[in-house]
C-alpha cells in the first residue's frame, strides 16, 4: 500500500500536479509519469540479500577488500620485489574472511 501511494506521488510530481495548482497536463503526461514510477525498482536486490553470512555482507566485503589490498601491494625490500596476483590473493583471503559456506564459493562453473 505504501509503495502504491509513493508511486502516485511520483506520478503526480512528474505531471506537475499539486493541491494548489489546477491540473494543466493531460492524461498522456499522467500515464507517462505513472509508467516511469512503476518501472523504478523498489529496492536493490543486493541490499535485500545483505544479511549476515551472505556473500554480500558488508563485513565480509570490507575484510576481503582490505586483505586483497594488503596481499597485492608490491613489497619492496633490500634487493627484493614480491608481486602477488589478484587471483592468488583472493584464494588466500576468502578462507580468512568467510563466515559461511556461501562466502567461500568461487563463482566458477563445475568442470565436466
Amino acid at each position: 500500500m505504501l509503495r502504491f501511494i509513493l508511486l502516485l506521488a511520483i506520478a503526480a510530481a512528474s505531471c506537475g500536479w499539486s493541491a494548489k495548482a489546477p491540473a494543466v497536463h493531460g492524461r498522456r503526461t499522467a500515464v507517462a509519469g505513472l509508467t516511469s514510477a512503476l518501472l523504478l525498482p523498489a529496492a536493490s536486490p543486493r541490499a535485500a540479500r545483505a544479511a549476515s553470512g551472505s556473500k554480500y555482507d558488508k563485513a565480509f566485503d570490507n575484510c576481503l577488500s582490505k586483505c586483497i589490498y594488503e596481499k597485492t601491494k608490491i613489497t619492496k625490500g633490500i634487493g627484493q620485489v614480491e608481486v602477488v596476483s589478484r587471483a592468488d590473493a583472493i584464494a588466500e583471503c576468502k578462507p580468512k574472511c568467510a563466515t559461511s559456506k556461501a562466502q567461500l564459493m568461487i563463482g566458477q562453473p563445475k568442470e565436466k
